[in-house]
């Protein structure tokens, strides 16, 4: 999987059965690539990211150099740390952040399962799925489109 953006940036995303590891990044339309891996904490949150080789030749995973480093609010509002010339590029071409979901730059929300999170106001922009809102209909208050939890993040279903 991956994105091809307007300025011939493009990316690859490297996936595992734990979900995302990383990305290629080209700016030539991938004649020439360089290996990112994330560093995620243990929620998910992907914390900095590692450079780790050009075109197929990386080193070994201790010659992995750190190129920026994230953190996060409650709420997924995003703290960048950059090292280096080119890490803030990077920090800011990759998309997927807070508890590893993609994370759109131009709006500055995040895409979780099939709805739009915005940080700022900490909140969903875009309603929820009916089938998650007939699942919560008993409970007072759940039938807000736009809600997370109510005051019970146990009872009720959310995507976070």
């Amino acid at each position: 999987m991956g994105e091809n953006r307007c300025n011939g940036v493009r990316l690859r995303y490297v996936y595992d059965a734990t979900g995302i590891l990383g990305f290629r990044y080209s700016t030539d339309f991938g004649a020439n690539y360089t290996h990112y891996l994330y560093e995620k904490d243990a929620l998910g949150n992907i914390t900095g990211i590692m450079h780790g080789g050009t075109n197929g030749g990386a080193g070994t995973i201790d010659s992995f150099a750190r190129v920026c480093f994230y953190e996060y609010d409650a709420w997924g509002n995003a703290t960048v740390q950059t090292f280096g010339t080119d890490s803030a590029a990077i920090a800011e071409v990759n998309p997927f952040r807070w508890k590893s979901h993609y994370f759109d730059t131009e709006t500055g929300w995040y895409y979780i399962d099939g709805r739009y999170y915005d940080p700022n106001i900490c909140g969903y922009i875009t309603v929820d799925k009916p089938e998650n809102l007939l699942h919560n209909a008993a409970v007072p208050g759940a039938l807000n489109r736009y809600g997370i939890t109510i005051d019970n993040p146990i009872a009720l279903i959310t995507a976070i």
